[in-house]
């Protein structure tokens, strides 16, 4: 039954829906491109960057390729790092069997080894080792089983792992290749030896990431080296080839001498060849003449009674003789060369005769023989130096035949050839120079720069010395140090033998057929007779270490190096041994004779000694503290009688008594007096027993018990000071009145008392004034308080040590001196050890003596001693030569093979600056000369006048240039390895400024341009880069500039965008072929992008391939069911060439890979591409003719492309009628694309080491569509009509009926563009436009027209209103181009036109309607995503969800959108889970034109 209600009031509450948030999306700009670690050895002000500075762990590899499980359980390695101690340690044992898996065990010895990382290699079939600590001072060691079990540290049953890690190859018995018991260090500084770094251990920037993750490329790096305060890059293409260092002459008194000794080799200057003006373009060398320096007697002493007076050492009395040659052509290039010049001048012989029996003033004849080349000097016995030099100079023999011959001498007067007919060793019977004979040497003829010289293509180091047991004997235990071939350097500890020196150089494991060592036989300087000497060959790598390559550095002990190849230049010998409490006693004629001392020589110049040069070395010696008196000689001392007064003090002696106050404290002043008898002529001896007598009665205080140090007990001033007659070494009757320390007499002793002679007196005088004593050693002796400490051992100490003796050649003093700490002048009256000895012969061309006499008053010899007596030779073996090895460091010295022939092309450098490049090479012509190939090849032409006529280049050397990284002529500085991923530094580089190879440490510094992966998708953790301002992008992956692309479009990017976030990805491959990345790599990097929510992609290259991805990749995305709108913006290059003609399509294509880069098509048995390419023109406008087999060039243009892939690919061969055959890895030659045979232009694909053709493994089996096209014919460029061709091409791949035509990807031009960056203008490629424009997307309205929107950053276009005409650039925008333009110079740059590549209507080419309703779409999509999912559907959802749409779309009108309405919304019938709205939406259009019409 129905109900009335009762009247009343009745509230409804009705809730409706609040009006929705509206979340705004952003469009956000995201550029791609390759982003670089890039470093510099220079800091932004100029200094080195020690962040850059490479240091390089010690690292050991794998020397095989293992398996992924290795027999190694339970095996032991034992292992030093660095300088911890060795760890013994066993890999981890199984349950059954020997085999570990390869990837645990790295895992496994870092856990017990501290300080070590171990990894596996790159391809997972070997270990890495390598130090955590880097430089030259990182080490690893992997230590024997010998070694282990003998010091009983391993049990000899166990197994060491080295084979079974690859450290150790064995075959059979016999090991193949070790890393076993080897010093593997790091390196630091660059020491001449060859220098390896893998890529990824180069030092990165703090911003870097690891070098894991960096891409290194040896086009896009660089070493530097830091070394004699230049910082130099080392070349890829070129290294010194040649330097000024020629070996001497090919013989030397018949016997032949090899390159490289230091005895045969000198540096020779280049010579400028007269040109017109002041200056040259020619330099020459003009060769050596043969030269010898001969040592004439000397006339030091009585010649009539003494011997030794040749050769004199000092060369003050010798001749210098040169060999007639260049001597005039040098001075005057119109004047002949002489006969004897370069080589030949080497047969030459200067012999000295004594026909005439007498001593009378002549020289008998000076007589030149043609036939045996000897120059003879006839000399009477008595002949004076005055006498010969004036039959020198007016000798025709000499002159006709030498170009210098200079007599110099001391005196005139003395005699060059006499010496009374006292026996002289070696000499004739008659006048000391009769009978010895000098052969010329060094002479060289012209270098011939055309040829090698093959004959030297090894260094080799040839001694001076003859090597024999006795030498080896006296060596023994000492070392060298040999590095061969810029190898480690490897210590040779010299064995007791010849025998056993040559065996431990030519055995050592580290040497072996590395340098051969061997007793070779070369000629004598002056007697021509043939001796052994130790020769040291580098054994020549072929193709890496011949010629200049080839080196060995010695190194060493400097005896060692002297002794075994440059001959003594000072030597120190042991001459006898003491015993216990024997006083020194030595008495050594200065040049004693080579029995007995300079034993080895095996010359008469290194068997003369300099003067001046001897000392004496009395080890393990101590004297005391002592006062010697001059001498009293053979009579009496003249002293009155008369009571004498001496005031002392001892610092160890507390007197009790002597006349003065005393303190009771050591050091206390006494008084002795004692009474001189008559007679007043008594001895040295009478006078010191009275002295003595006279301490002896000076009691000690009672305060002396309490002295330490051995003290305590000394009873009187006696126990303290001794007074004793001493003879000393004037004589052996002369004494002396010596006072002497008496509380160091034990031997070691080590107290540091002084003792002082304050005053002496006579009794009348005490206690001031002094009467003087008809004596000298008395007159005011020691007045002014004078500490008298011991001359050798400061402080009275007597601790046991070194005394040297030194000779003296002027026959003074011979002062008992050291050097010690504290300096104490000698008081007046009192010396020590003077006096002479005239009566010591002289014996090898010295003067004075050594002759030591110490009592043992003073001398504290241990239990022994020894005396041993060190002296300086004369002259060096290489006198002949103009090279000295005393100007030489032979404690380490690198010699180098000889050099190959120069090539055009090549620089020649002076003192370390560039002079000029060769051009070609000349011979020199002259007249005269020695005939034959003398002086071919000679002349080196230059590029430029750069040489001063009438100069010589004195520090040359020359760089071969342009070098492959193997196999040229030299090796280059440095070889960067892609393949391996190693840099190597060749060795002896570190050079002088001569060119020639120096010792000393070189610090290596980097420069890079490396590939970022850990900003790409290829990172370990990669993620969307996200900036907010240029700074970010500066600390982050800067630095900005144009080798970093990504940067510096970011850069660019907020110039026009400064208040938005720009996004950024790295790519993660670049080629030589692809700089600006791959197409693989952005493919790559696209597929990444597909999970992020970026919007305007600019892709930073030019390459079109990448284009069509960017273009797939946007459509693919925008699509409803990808959920994410993007457009993509590209620049190509202008095109040079028309659109491709398309030959032939075709579906289900198969492929078949024939090998790496070389693949197959099969287009079906009803294709028949015979008739489809005849007749067809080519790229070059000629006619094809095809057929079966028929071969096609790249520069016919034929190729291939497939749906879905970028690349093109060039087909060189149909196969059969229905298969063609590309390649991927075609020999192009030089080219630039179209009209040319070359594909510079990186048309085909042609990297498969890059793993772009993994594009083709992908076919699928199926098949696909595949096109065979021919490229078009170039494009004339430079007329008008052929720039309107560029631009209709333009618009044909924008937006024609093959082209892109999407209303997502814009097609921007010009190709370059203008920007400053620090001030300066540089070019840039145009894909920076893209960068700025999508910038641009980020920070305006989506609605804002860009149409004529000024753009910042950019100063001008080159190749779009610069180029075109408006009539141009109106056709290539009729199919899309978007231009940016500049109205007039100065002014901003804009854009155009703002179109896409879709003409079809206003809204689909105007960006800004795109960009609108894709803000639109992500807007909505943002508002409504929240109701999926969670929601049932039901009318009340249906109406939230009608009124957000509607409030986010009123929010839209008026900014994004004229207008916004929401039309439907409905379940859809055939999906009841599917809501359907329906919006309408009116975008702005941009005011494109106003048309204005004037009626008159």
């Amino acid at each position: 039954m129905a109900t009335l209600t009762r009247p009343g009031v009745e509230v409804v509450q009705e809730i409706t829906p609040a009006a929705p948030t509206i979340l705004t999306p952003s469009l956000n700009p995201c550029l791609v491109g390759p982003c670089f670690a890039i470093a510099s050895p220079l800091t932004a002000t100029g200094e080195l960057d020690t962040a850059t500075e490479v240091s390089i762990p010690a690292i050991v590899n794998s020397l095989a390729a293992l398996g992924e499980e290795v027999a190694a359980a339970s095996q032991v390695l034992a292992i030093s790092v660095d300088v911890n101690s060795m760890v013994i340690m066993e890999l981890p044992a199984v349950a059954s069997g020997s085999n570990i898996e390869l990837a645990a065990i790295p895992e496994s010895i870092m856990a017990k080894v501290p300080g070590l990382s171990v990894s596996l290699n790159d391809t997972g079939n070997g270990l890495i080792f390598k130090t955590k600590t880097t430089g030259a001072n990182s080490k690893i060691k992997f230590h024997t089983k010998a070694d282990l079990v003998a010091e009983g540290l391993l049990a000899a049953s166990k197994t060491m792992a080295y084979q079974a890690l690859g450290l150790e190859i064995v075959s059979g018995a016999t090991v193949v290749s070790t890393a076993i018991d080897i010093d593997h260090f790091g390196q630091g500084p660059y020491t001449n030896m060859t220098y390896a770094s893998p890529y990824a251990m180069l030092p990165t920037l703090a911003h870097h990431p690891a070098g894991d993750q960096l891409v290194f490329e040896g086009d896009n790096c660089d070493l530097y080296r830091f070394f004699m305060g230049k910082l130099s890059v080392l070349s890829k293409d070129s290294a010194i080839n040649h330097t000024s260092m020629r070996p001497g002459g090919t013989s030397l008194a018949g016997q032949a001498l090899m390159f490289g000794a230091p005895h045969t080799f000198y540096l020779a200057p280049l010579m400028a060849k007269k040109g017109v003006g002041s200056t040259t373009n020619r330099v020459m060398d003009i060769g050596k003449n043969a030269s010898v320096v001969i040592p004439m007697p000397h006339g030091i002493g009585n010649q009539a009674t003494a011997t030794g007076h040749w050769p004199d050492a000092s060369l003050k009395n010798s001749i210098t003789a040169e060999a007639l040659g260049t001597q005039a052509y040098a001075l005057d290039q119109s004047a002949a060369v002489g006969v004897h010049a370069g080589e030949a001048g080497n047969d030459l012989t200067i012999a000295f005769a004594n026909s005439t029996t007498g001593t009378g003033n002549t020289v008998t004849g000076i007589a030149f023989n043609n036939g045996t080349k000897t120059l003879t000097i006839d000399l009477e016995e008595g002949c004076t130096y005055a006498t010969l030099k004036t039959a020198i100079d007016g000798s025709t023999a000499i002159s006709d035949n030498f170009g210098v011959f200079t007599l110099q001498f001391d005196d005139g007067a003395a005699l060059c050839n006499g010496d009374a007919g006292v026996g002289e060793p070696g000499e004739a019977s008659n006048g000391i120079m009769a009978g010895k004979s000098f052969p010329l040497g060094g002479g060289h003829n012209p270098k011939d720069f055309t040829s090698d010289e093959a004959a030297h293509n090894f260094a080799r180091i040839i001694g001076s010395p003859v090597i024999d047991d006795a030498l080896c004997a006296d060596l023994a235990g000492k070392k060298i140090s040999l590095a061969v071939n810029g190898e480690p350097s490897v210590d040779i500890v010299i064995p007791s033998t010849q025998a056993g020196l040559l065996a431990a150089i030519n055995d050592d494991p580290s040497l072996k057929g590395k340098v051969t060592a061997s007793a070779g036989s070369v000629g004598s300087e002056y007697s021509g007779s043939a001796h052994t000497v130790l020769v040291l060959k580098a054994e020549p790598v072929a193709g890496t270490t011949e010629g200049h390559d080839c080196t060995l550095e010695l190194g060493g002990d400097a005896e060692a190096i002297e002794g075994l190849f440059t001959g003594y230049i000072s030597k120190t010998e042991t001459v006898t041994a003491g015993s216990a409490g024997a006083a020194i006693d030595v008495d050594l004629a200065q040049g004693g004779g080579a029995n007995e001392y300079n034993k080895h020589a095996d010359t008469d110049l290194q068997q003369a000694v300099v003067p001046g040069s001897i000392s004496l070395k009395v080890g393990d010696v101590g004297l005391a503290a002592h006062a010697v008196s001059n001498s009293g000689g053979t009579s009496a001392i003249n002293l009155a009688a008369n009571t004498y007064h001496i005031t002392l003090s001892h610092d160890g002696f507390i007197p009790d008594s002597g006349g003065n106050a005393q303190s009771g404290v050591a050091g206390d002043e006494f008084t002795i007096n004692w009474t001189m008898p008559n007679p007043a002529t008594p001895s040295a001896t009478d006078v010191a027993a009275l002295i003595q007598t006279a301490l002896n009665g000076i009691s000690a205080h009672a305060n002396q018990a309490n002295l330490g140090n051995g003290l305590a007990g000394l009873a009187n001033a006696g126990a303290a000071l001794k007074c004793v007659a001493l003879e000393l070494n004037d004589s052996t009757s002369d004494k002396h009145v010596v006072f002497v320390d008496a509380t160091n007499q034990l031997a070691g002793g080590t107290q540091t008392q002084k003792f002082r002679i304050i005053s002496f007196a006579n009794a009348s005088n005490l206690p001031g004034g002094v009467v003087e004593a008809q004596h000298t050693e008395f007159t005011n002796a020691y007045a002014g308080n004078t500490d008298q400490n011991s001359v050798l051992n400061v402080d009275l100490k007597s601790a046991l040590g070194t005394i040297t003796f030194s000779d003296n050649p002027d026959n003074t003093a011979l002062p008992m001196t050291a050097t010690p700490s504290v300096s104490y002048p000698a008081p007046a009256g009192w010396s020590i050890l003077s006096g002479t000895v005239a009566d010591i012969s002289t014996v090898q061309y010295a003067t004075g003596a050594i002759r030591i006499r110490v009592d043992n008053d003073l001398a504290h010899p241990a239990s022994s001693y020894t005396r041993q007596l060190t002296y300086s030779r004369g002259a060096a073996s290489a006198i002949s030569l103009e090279t000295n090895p005393n100007d030489l460091d032979y404690t380490s010295f690198i010699w180098t093979g000889a050099s190959s022939k120069v090539a055009s092309g090549d620089r020649l450098w002076d003192s370390g600056s560039v002079v000029a490049s060769v051009v070609k090479i000349e011979d020199l012509a002259v007249s005269g000369g020695p005939g034959g190939s003398w002086g071919a090849g000679a002349i080196l032409v230059l590029s430029a006048e750069a040489v001063d006529n009438g100069s010589e280049l004195s520090n040359w050397y020359i760089t071969a240039e342009n070098l492959p990284s193997s196999g040229g002529r030299a090796q280059p500085e440095i070889v960067w390895n892609d393949v391996s991923q190693e840099v190597t530094i060749k060795h002896a580089l570190n050079r002088g400024t001569n060119g020639m190879p120096v010792t000393g440490a070189a610090r290596i510094f980097t420069e890079f341009k490396a590939l970022r992966l850990d900003v790409s998708d290829a990172a370990t953790t990669p993620g969307l880069l996200v900036f907010n301002s240029a700074t970010e992008v500066e600390s982050q992956i800067g630095p900005i500039s144009t080798a970093n692309p990504l940067a510096f479009g970011l850069y660019l990017g907020f110039l026009n965008s400064p208040t938005s976030s720009l996004s950024a990805l790295g790519i993660s491959q670049t080629t030589a072929n692809a700089p600006d990345g791959t197409v693989k790599s952005y493919l790559n990097a696209l597929t990444y992008l597909k999970q992020h929510e970026v919007y305007a992609l600019a892709p930073l290259t030019h390459d079109t391939g990448v284009h069509q991805l960017i273009n797939g990749h946007v459509t693919a995305l925008s699509a409803p069911a990808q959920k994410k709108e993007r457009i993509g913006l590209v620049c190509p290059k202008l095109p040079k060439e028309k659109p491709p003609k398309l030959v032939h399509s075709a579906t289900g294509v198969t492929v078949e890979k024939q090998s790496t880069g070389i693949w197959q098509f099969d287009f079906g048995a009803t294709t028949n591409l015979v008739s489809v390419l005849n007749g067809k023109t080519d790229a070059n406008g000629n006619t094809i003719s095809a057929g079966v087999g028929s071969v096609f060039t790249a520069k016919q243009g034929v190729y291939l492309t497939r749906e879905g892939d970028p690349f093109k690919y060039l087909i060189d061969k149909l196969v059969s009628a229905s298969v063609v055959q590309v390649r991927t890895n075609f020999a192009f030659d030089d080219g630039m694309g179209p009209g040319t045979a070359g594909n510079d232009d990186a048309y085909y694909l042609n990297d498969p080491v890059s793993g772009e053709d993994e594009f083709l493994a992908e076919f699928p089996a199926s098949g696909e569509t595949c096109v065979v096209s021919i490229r078009n014919v170039a494009i004339d460029t430079a007329t008008t009509a052929g720039k309107l061709v560029q631009c209709e091409t333009m618009a044909e791949i924008a937006g024609g009926p093959s082209g892109y035509q999407n209303r997502r990807l814009v097609f921007m031009q010009p190709q370059t563009v203008a920007t400053t960056y620090g001030g300066l203008e540089i070019l840039v490629p145009g894909y920076y436009l893209c960068g700025a424009v999508a910038a641009m997307i980020g920070q305006f309205n989506p609605s804002q027209p860009f149409t004529n929107l000024p753009m910042v950053g950019f100063t001008r276009p080159i190749g779009s209103s610069d180029r075109f005409n408006e009539d141009q650039m109106a056709t290539a925008a009729a199919g899309g181009v978007y231009w940016v333009i500049q109205d007039a110079t100065g002014a901003p740059l804009v854009s155009r036109h703002q179109l896409t590549t879709d003409l079809t209507s206003v809204k689909t080419r105007e960006l800004s309607v795109t960009k609108a309703l894709d803000y639109v779409a992500k807007q909505l999509r943002i508002a409504v995503r929240r109701f999926i999912g969670r929601n049932n559907i039901t009318q009340g959802l249906l109406s939230q969800i009608a009124l957000t749409i509607t409030g986010n779309l009123k929010s839209l009108i008026g900014s994004a959108v004229a207008d916004a309405d929401l039309k439907t919304l409905y379940v859809a019938d055939d999906a009841p889970d599917e809501i359907a709205v329906e919006v309408e939406v009116t975008p702005f259009y941009p005011a494109n034109k106003i048309t204005i019409r004037i009626i008159v």
